[in-house]
């Protein structure tokens, strides 16, 4: 049962069902919503407002912000920061984990002091740059030519078994 109501696998059969209200053209919010959706979404997360929902708040947050940017006018905005980011998003899934065990022992040995709120604040800042720059980094030059090869592999029928 825990492994059927776990949070991962619950947020990810959200995206599957948002997913699919989106192909089917039941999604569709205005574009004023569509950001109240988004903000509300991060702020939750931010704040942690959601708190009077308990194990649901990351659940409904998250859902709130994928729906509030399935939006026609805001899927066209364009930004390269973003579109890398979006394209890394595997290898950041990937190694974020051992990122943030590195840049723990490195913080640990430059500030070992007992952290206060604003040192909270600036690890925070800090690793999400850092776990951002290794996952692109591990996409750039990992993911990309292994996908890459794949593909080859896969036209000249290696994989398949064809010759």
């Amino acid at each position: 049962v825990q492994v059927f109501t776990s949070q991962m696998l619950l947020e990810f059969a959200s995206g599957i069902l948002i997913a699919l209200c989106w192909q089917r053209g039941v999604l569709r919010l205005p574009y004023a919503l569509s950001l109240v959706c988004a903000g509300s979404g991060f702020l939750i997360l931010l704040t942690g407002a959601g708190r009077a929902l308990g194990v649901w708040s990351p659940l409904i947050a998250a859902s709130l912000m994928v729906i509030g940017v399935l939006n026609v006018r805001v899927l066209s905005w364009r930004n390269d920061w973003l579109r890398i980011l979006g394209d890394s998003s595997y290898s950041l899934y990937l190694t974020h984990l051992f990122s943030l065990g590195v840049l723990r022992v490195i913080w640990g040995r430059l500030f070992p002091t007992a952290p206060v709120l604003i040192d909270a604040l600036l690890f925070m800042v800090v690793a999400l740059l850092f776990c951002s720059a290794i996952g692109v980094i591990v996409y750039r030059f990992l993911e990309t030519p292994i996908t890459a090869n794949l593909r080859t592999w896969t036209k000249q029928g290696a994989i398949t078994g064809r010759s």
